[in-house]
């Protein structure tokens, strides 16, 4: 039985991926999207990218990028949806929050 074996990415591959999902989070906030809408989008782009869900990375990056440069009450409900679909680990979430 054959096993999936992620994408290999590169250092640039890998920066292109996070740039397009803050660049879709950033048009969902000023659009006030639909946070079920933009959760799908993001799944989509994480998937197509080899990302395991829930992701590490896209919590840390949602956290920086939403609370130190764009708090507003949309971001809150992305990133309940996005703990609520575990899209990322909600546990981490409430620890990055914390800090």
């Amino acid at each position: 039985m054959a096993t999936a074996v992620p994408a290999q990415t590169s250092d640039g591959d890998e920066r292109l991926i996070w740039d397009a999902i803050l660049r879709q989070t950033d048009l969902a906030l000023k659009t006030n999207t639909d946070p079920n809408v933009w959760a799908v989008e993001i799944t989509s782009t994480l998937r197509s990218s080899a990302v395991t869900l829930p992701s590490v990375d896209l919590a840390h990056r949602l956290v920086s990028h939403l609370f130190w440069n764009n708090h507003s009450p949309t971001a809150w409900k992305l990133l309940h949806t996005a703990a609520s679909l575990d899209i990322i680990p909600p546990l981490l979430l409430l620890a990055l929050l914390s800090t």
